[in-house]
Parts: C-alpha cells; sequence; structure tokens
C-alpha cells in the first residue's frame, strides 16, 4: 500500500474543506499529493491536484464560482481567478480554464478547470495556491530584466532577427503587429524544482519567452524582479539536448541528455524509450550524472563510465531497431536504464567484477571492477552492456528459464547478440578489428571471459555433451559453461569451418556471413523457441527460421544443420518425407546419382537422399495397387517436376 504524506499545511486545508463539503452542495472526490513512480528514470517531480464533484442541480456556473464561493476555495480577498479560455467538446461538455493572479499578477502555474453540461458545473479540477503573501512591486524594470535575460541566452541571432520568421509569425496569429520579440510579463512562480508550490517559496519575476534562431533554442527566462539575476528557466524546444563527451573506449562520443535544475543530467528523454546512466555508488543509493555545460570531459575520469554506458545504450537500442525492427528489450518502447559503479551480492558474498540483468529490476547493473574508480576496468564494456541487455530481450521472448540447457541457450544468446551490438557500434574494422570474444576491453588481468571461435580456452564446450560439458549443479547447471556449444554453432556458421569433433564425426560448414547467422538466431529466439527449450529444440527452431528468411532450399538452411552437427546436435540434415504412389517421375537433388526405373514396387521403398547430386525417377516406373514409395529428401531439393506415365 502506498503512504499518503500531507504537509501540515495541506492537512489543515484538507480537513477545513471536509468540514466545508458538511455544510456544502458539493463533495470533494480527492486531494492528494503524488510521487512520480517512473524512478529511476526521472527526477522527483510532484503534482498536486484538486477534483471537486458536485451534486446534480446545483444552480452555479463556472464564472459565478470563484465569485461566489471564494472562501471556500481559500481565495483572500487579493486573489482572483481570471479566465483564460472556454472550450466546448463533442460531448457536450463546456470547459472553462482559470489561472490565478495575487494582487493582479498571474500566478504561474495555478489553473483550474470547471466542467460544465447544460450550464451547470458537474466538476472541477487543478491547482490553488492559497496562503500568498509578497509584495508584487518590481524593483527592476522590465527593460533591465530583459538585458539581462539576453546576456545570458548569448544567442547570436534571434527569431525576430530573421525577416523571414517574423513574416511567418504575423501570417500565423494573422496579426501584422505580432512578432518574436519577447515582451515580459509579471509572473509569481514557485522556487522549487519539483513544483510543489509552497507559499513561501513563492518569487516575483519577470518572464520572457526567448527563441533563438542561432544556435537554435527556446527558453522560458525568469528573472528575479527585486534581485534581478535569472532565477529559472524552461526549455520550449521540445527537442533533445545534443551532448558529447570522453567515453572510456570509444573517445568522444555524442549524445543526447537531459536539463534539471539548469545543469544536464545523463538522461535521454527525448526519445522512445526514455533511457537513463545512474551511479549506484557500489549498492548505494542511485545518483544523477551532472554536467554544466553539456560536453562531459571530466579530467578526475568520473563521467567516463556514465558517457560510456549512455553511448553503449543509444547504440544497443538502435541496433535492435535497425535489424531486427525491436524497439527496446520489452519491444514495446521500456525504459532502458544502466546502474554504474555497482557491487553486486551473490551467493558466494559481494563483488565488483560481474553485471547482471534484473538483479535489481528490469535494468543492467554494471560492476564496478577491482581497481575501484578506474573506468577502463569497468563492466560496462559494449559487448558486456549489449550482453545484459539481450537478457531483457530473452525475457519478453522466448523467457528461457535460467537453469540447465534453457539457461545454457539463454547465456549464449546474450553473448551472440553481445558481440553482434559491438560490432554494429564499431563499425570502423581497421581501428576496432573484429573479435570474437567477450569484455575484451578491460585493462584487468584475463579480462576475456568467452571466446566463439576456440570456447575451450575459457573452458567451455565446443560439443554437445563432451568432456568439458558441466552437470553440476553448481551454476545453475553450467548455464555459464554449456553456453559454449552454440556459441561455437555461431561462429561456424558465421564464418564456417572444418574438422572432427569430440564425438569424432568430421564436418565441414561453409560460413554464411556473421549478419544472415544472427538474423537466424533472432528468429529463432523470439520466434520458435519457448521456456523449457533444449539444444536439439534450438538446432530445430534455427533451421525453420532459416527456411522463413532464405528459403527452403536455401544454402542458408543447409549451412545452418551441418554446422549443428559439427557441434554435436542431430545429423548434418534435415530430413522430411515425401510420399508419391506410383507411377509417378520426378527429378531431385542427392548426393549421389541413383536412378528407378522399370521397377515394380511391392512394398514401402525408402531410399534416403543427400544434397548435393541429382536422382532421377522416369518413367516408366510401376507400383502394385496398395503399394508406394517413400523417398526421404533434404528439404534443400531444388525441384520437383512429376512427369506422366508414358502410354
Amino acid at each position: 500500500m502506498k503512504k499518503l504524506l500531507l504537509k501540515l499545511s495541506e492537512v489543515l486545508k484538507l480537513m477545513s474543506l471536509l468540514m466545508f463539503l458538511l455544510y456544502s452542495d458539493f463533495s470533494l472526490a480527492q486531494q492528494t499529493k503524488v510521487q512520480n513512480q517512473k524512478s529511476p528514470e526521472t527526477t522527483n517531480r510532484k503534482s498536486k491536484t484538486e477534483w471537486v464533484h458536485f451534486k446534480p442541480g446545483i444552480g452555479i456556473s463556472a464564472v459565478d464560482l470563484f465569485i461566489k464561493q471564494k472562501e471556500r476555495f481559500h481565495l483572500s480577498n487579493y486573489d482572483d481567478m481570471k479566465v483564460v479560455r472556454t472550450e466546448k467538446d463533442k460531448l457536450g461538455y463546456t470547459h472553462t480554464r482559470f489561472n490565478q493572479y495575487y494582487n493582479g499578477v498571474k500566478v504561474e502555474g495555478a489553473e483550474y478547470i470547471v466542467h460544465e453540461k447544460d450550464g451547470l458545473i458537474e466538476k472541477a479540477n487543478g491547482i490553488i495556491i492559497p496562503g500568498i503573501n509578497i509584495g508584487v512591486t518590481p524593483l527592476f524594470t522590465e527593460e533591465q530584466a530583459l538585458n539581462t535575460a539576453l546576456e545570458y541566452v548569448d544567442a547570436q541571432i534571434y527569431l525576430w532577427q530573421s525577416p523571414e520568421a517574423e513574416a511567418l509569425l504575423k501570417q500565423q496569429k494573422k496579426d501584422g503587429k505580432a512578432s518574436w520579440y519577447p515582451k515580459g510579463e509579471l509572473v509569481l512562480i514557485s522556487e522549487s524544482a519539483d513544483n510543489s508550490f509552497i507559499p513561501s517559496e513563492m518569487h516575483l519575476c519577470w518572464a520572457f519567452d526567448i527563441h533563438a534562431k542561432t544556435p537554435m533554442d527556446a527558453n522560458r527566462i525568469y528573472i528575479d524582479a527585486k534581485l534581478g539575476i535569472v532565477f529559472k528557466t524552461l526549455s520550449l524546444s521540445m527537442s533533445c539536448n545534443p551532448g558529447s563527451g570522453t567515453s572510456t573506449w570509444h573517445g568522444n562520443v555524442t549524445f543526447n541528455t537531459s536539463v534539471s535544475n539548469n545543469l544536464f543530467v545523463m538522461q535521454n528523454d527525448c526519445s522512445f524509450p526514455f533511457y537513463s546512466v545512474f551511479d549506484h555508488h557500489g549498492n548505494g543509493a542511485l545518483t544523477n550524472y551532472y554536467d554544466n555545460d553539456n560536453t562531459w570531459d571530466s579530467l578526475n575520469g568520473l563521467q567516463q563510465p556514465a558517457v560510456e554506458s549512455m553511448w553503449a545504450i543509444d547504440r544497443i537500442w538502435h541496433y535492435y531497431l535497425e535489424k531486427h525492427n525491436r524497439n527496446s528489450w520489452d519491444g514495446n518502447g521500456a525504459p532502458i536504464i544502466a546502474l554504474n559503479n555497482s557491487m553486486l551480492t551473490t551467493a558466494g558474498g559481494t563483488t565488483w567484477n560481474n553485471a547482471c540483468w534484473a538483479c535489481e529490476g528490469n535494468v543492467m547493473t554494471l560492476g564496478g571492477g577491482a581497481a575501484f574508480n578506474s573506468p577502463d576496468d569497468d563492466w560496462n564494456t559494449i559487448d558486456a552492456i549489449g550482453h545484459e541487455f539481450t537478457h531483457g530481450v530473452v525475457q519478453t521472448t522466448a523467457h528461457l528459464i535460467y537453469q540447465s540447457e534453457p539457461g545454457a541457450l539463454n547465456e549464449s544468446f546474450a553473448d551472440i547478440f553481445g558481440s553482434m551490438i559491438e560490432r554494429y557500434a564499431e563499425p570502423d574494422t581497421v581501428l576496432y578489428p573484429p573479435d570474437w570474444t567477450i569484455n575484451e576491453d578491460r585493462v584487468a588481468i584475463n579480462p576475456i571471459i568467452r571466446s566463439f571461435s576456440n570456447p575451450k580456452l575459457y573452458r567451455q564446450p565446443t560439443t554437445y555433451l563432451d568432456t568439458l560439458w558441466s552437470f553440476s549443479a553448481t551454476d545453475n547447471y553450467g548455464v555459464h559453461t554449456n553456453s559454449g556449444v552454440q556459441n561455437y554453432w555461431f561462429y561456424l556458421l558465421s564464418v564456417g569451418g572444418s574438422g572432427k569433433n569430440d564425438n569424432g564425426d568430421y564436418y565441414e560448414v561453409n560460413g554464411i556471413g556473421i549478419e544472415k547467422a544472427a538474423q537466424i538466431a533472432y528468429r529463432n529466439l523470439s520466434t520458435y523457441l519457448i521456456q523449457f527449450s533444449d539444444y536439439a529444440l534450438s538446432r530445430e527452431g534455427s533451421i525453420q527460421a532459416a527456411k522463413d528468411l532464405y528459403g527452403e532450399c536455401s544454402n542458408e538452411v543447409i549451412q545452418t544443420a551441418e554446422a549443428w552437427y559439427a557441434v554435436g546436435v542431430g545429423s548434418n540434415q534435415s530430413y522430411y518425407n515425401r510420399t508419391y504412389p506410383g507411377p509417378y517421375g520426378g527429378t531431385y537433388e542427392a548426393a549421389n546419382i541413383l536412378t528407378i526405373q522399370d521397377g515394380i514396387v511391392n512394398a514401402p521403398q525408402t531410399p534416403i537422399f543427400q544434397a548435393g547430386k541429382k536422382v532421377s525417377v522416369k518413367p516408366p516406373f510401376n507400383a502394385n495397387a496398395g503399394s508406394y514409395s517413400i523417398f526421404k529428401i533434404n528439404p534443400c531439393c531444388l525441384s520437383i517436376e512429376n512427369q506422366p506415365q508414358l502410354p
């Protein structure tokens, strides 16, 4: 159950309003102070809303409400509610918006909407700030305040200096006198960043909407009318804040940030999904990373992990969206959150040398590394973050359980797409030579934790159930060990290879390229696998995925099966039966030349044809009544041409 926290003034106000309800003709629906629950990706924003519902038949109109019931809304003789606009909707309701004024000065954010139907009020909602007590005589003129605001913005060219922009505004407003030149407005505004609207925190300010052309930006600037200084700014441009910074391993990179209290914060709220990076301080409270100019180049290196993670999240999102048409880990634009500088708690104790998905909710928890405060030892390499993010993808697709073979497949898919994201993010193959390892960027001793091309280097099997296969209950029955089998399958399918596996079987795989292999792996994961899928089901699903993507008779299907055979899962063919009643004829692709003709078939006949060579079944080919022939044919046959029986 959520706790409702009210300040003393609010409690007194609530009690007063409840007493009023006992003797009035309308009732209070709710009065709450709500904490925004979108954390940790948003700052602490608060809102206060009053809803009032009226009993049917109350003969009072919107324009009379705040005149006849002024004291009931705790409005003093210095307060007025002025109509902003009135609108009527298609349901027959009339909505009148009011703004609170104190001693003739607009109270910024204090708005109330009254909803009428058939001339009678039904309900109303909004914000009223009672108890304001402040002088409203400015000590600085509008002109002085504007000069301060322009000095603060310091743009090269303003929009009112552009004849084209001025002409367009006049056309839009149908007003020949309209101009972008800022006109000051005296307002009262809260000093609180969370908009809690505390009367004692109100300030008298000159407000200016200033639109700059070069550099392009727009802000509402509040100048304290008694001190003559910039009090607060609010962005008017519905756009991103492009930032840049020095990353740990990728030099200077760019990304988007948000603004809070005139500081840039490591949160991107101008894309869908939002994404954020927080400092975990080990396993302590989460705090934001801040910068004053959106150029994240802290000399002490403490900003580097945040820059690396923020850039990595952006690359991860773009990879999945571009390559697999997937928006975020859940496919539906869920926020992407990374917790840097983390200390993970495991069954064996605590460690800085690890990373995790879902250890603290649907977020990526990234270890700070053995060398505390050393950015290049952190567990936020691009492939490591991509790995953890992909666990979220697995969670919302196949949902492979994290144990035994399904768990090993879960780990393998995370490795596969962590590696793919790294290649996507590092297109310059000269500067970043492609590798087949995980976590190699870190400077720690032996930073690599797994290899695709040679899993045995890190005590992972390359053949299903071979001598390195883990049967132990530790590590959830070897999820980080037995994942090597599918990793090696992916490597062989991508680049090819030949030799003998640990079963003594000779294999030869012709690689189809890493991009095609990744498409097959993703379709298998997202379309065919289920919670308890094992290696046999992953083989079948990937073969079917290859058929879907590249055609039943494609080389990609053949090599997918060959690669599974190389790692000891299934045969090197994906056979299926085709049954034809005789007499008939046809042409098939197979590995050997075999001709059947002039034969009498009295019982089922099942020749097995492998792909590669041509097999002809030619008429006359006779079968006694009730007899049939079964041709077990590789799905990669090129053609089947039935021929009529000769007379």
